[in-house]
């Protein structure tokens, strides 16, 4: 999970900068998570191969700020469904679950919780 706040947070900064596309050494794999990211808007898309990961960055995303929760904090799928409730589907959360990695909505509908990797909104 280290892995993945490394990302957040240079996914963070090439958002704020503007940059059109991130390129990081790969050091472990971040499809999961960077599936989700695709699927809610926030990247355009990215490639792997053995050593790099290129990511296609999304200025036009209707989710322009992104915080990462370096507290690691949990939780729960009934706390969770009303976050989301309240935010009024003006934000979005990605998870690490023991189902693996997914979007707010998505642990909504299975019911679980989990620690929250990032938000945004």
């Amino acid at each position: 999970m280290k892995n993945h706040f490394y990302l957040l947070s240079r996914l963070q900064k090439a958002l704020s900068s503007g940059s059109k596309t991130l390129v990081i050494k790969k050091s472990t794999n971040h499809s999961p998570l960077l599936t989700e990211l695709a699927n809610c808007g926030l990247i355009k898309s990215f490639k792997q191969n053995d050593h790099l990961v290129s990511i296609s960055l999304s200025h036009c995303s209707p989710f322009s700020n992104l915080s990462f929760n370096k507290l690691r904090r949990s939780i729960s799928a009934k706390d969770l469904t009303k976050g989301l409730i309240r935010a009024g589907g003006n934000s979005n959360i990605v998870l690490q679950t023991n189902h693996g990695i997914l979007a707010g909505t998505a642990a909504v509908k299975q019911n679980v919780g989990g620690k929250v990797l990032a938000k945004f909104y």
